[in-house]
């Protein structure tokens, strides 16, 4: 049985090498959720320009392909501060719970790629997660100067949701 993929309702990163459809540059965001209704709200403005699977083209079921791409991911940790209903968290894997640092031992994370060797953004508060990364967005464009402008535009959206 073949099963027709909802492509509006994927992400484009999921199913496109972005650099193999000519988005050579691109640009990661990393937000921390400290009010769940702001964030919430934040997410809602920036679904509106993210990326999905549809087709690009000049078909009928097509798109015409965008000077940027715009993809969010989330931890866990972001989805409990953006207040998803626990009979929604309780659903995920023990292992996206736990997340990568606490399953270093099982990863193999030891020596040089031990979690205190990590970029400093991974290595914020642990104890209460307070400046855990929680929101991932990831730009990718064709120019530099359209990566810029991705960013902008993601900067104006994040700042009219400041508190």
């Amino acid at each position: 049985m073949t099963q027709q993929l909802d492509l509006p309702d994927i992400q484009g990163n999921v199913i496109r090498p972005y650099g193999r459809f000519g988005y050579p540059v691109g640009r990661y965001v990393f937000y921390n959720i400290s009010e769940g209704a702001v964030a919430r709200a934040f997410v809602a403005a920036l679904i509106e320009r993210v990326t999905t699977s549809v087709d690009w083209g000049d078909g009928p079921d097509q798109r015409p392909q965008p000077p940027w791409t715009l993809n969010l991911a989330f931890s866990y940790q972001g989805l409990k501060s953006l207040e998803l209903p626990v009979a929604s968290l309780i659903g995920f894997s023990p292992e996206f719970v736990q997340g990568m640092k606490d399953r270093r031992d099982i990863l193999g994370d030891n020596g040089p790629s031990a979690p205190e060797h990590w970029d400093p953004i991974w290595q914020r508060n642990r104890e209460t997660r307070e400046h855990d990364v929680h929101i991932f967005v990831q730009i990718n464009a064709r120019s530099t100067e359209q990566r810029e402008a991705a960013y902008r535009w993601l900067c104006d959206k994040a700042a009219a949701f400041a508190p």
